[in-house]
């Protein structure tokens, strides 16, 4: 979903995450319609699918890589470059804390654990510190955001939004933490 930002107007877009093309059309069309792209904020929200490796079929298999993992790195290619371009920007990845000790990664009729959900957030985390990692001399901002899995959405949203809003060079290429003692920050 695509938020302008005078207001809160949403433009619906389609995109095809397994796809390079359609990683840069969307990029093409979202400046077509708001005339430039200052901040892009990704979250991971990975489905649920509560099957072992051997129930699942090989076309979900490739539909969950395609759009869940091959998508983020055509998308976020596509964004670095934009940003680079024009030498400021902002790019934030949102991850939540999953704790599969706690039950929150099983499915609870059959404890059964979300084997596809897991890879998918782990594959999410490693990418976007890869990438924080990366952020050293760009032009533009890298932050991480991290919250509880259960938490107030609003209150972190909001601190995202204040986060990235006051534009802090140092924050680039850290992980902020959002909890409920208030910010922590983790870097390297």
């Amino acid at each position: 979903m695509i938020t302008q930002p005078a207001g809160n107007a949403q433009i619906s877009l389609n995109w095809n995450p397994g796809s390079p093309v359609s990683a840069r059309t969307l990029l093409l069309a979202t400046e077509n319609r708001l005339e430039r792209i200052d901040d892009a904020i990704l979250i991971c929200a990975p489905p649920s699918v509560y099957k072992s490796p051997s129930e699942l079929a090989a076309a979900d298999v490739e539909i969950l890589v395609n759009d869940h993992i091959k998508g983020w790195f055509f998308l976020v290619k596509e964004l670095v470059s934009v940003f680079k371009a024009k030498k400021a920007g902002n790019l934030a990845f949102v991850l939540s804390e999953f704790d599969a000790k706690h039950g929150l990664l099983f499915d609870t009729k059959e404890n059964r654990p979300d084997f596809v959900g897991l890879t998918i957030a782990a594959s999410f985390r490693a990418f976007s510190q890869a990438m924080l990692d990366s952020a050293i001399g760009e032009s533009f901002q890298i932050i991480g955001f991290s919250g509880p899995e259960t938490c107030d959405e609003a209150a972190f949203a909001a601190f995202i939004f204040k986060s990235i809003e006051e534009g802090n060079k140092r924050n680039t290429g850290k992980l902020l933490r959002f909890g409920k003692r208030g910010l922590s920050l983790f870097s390297r």
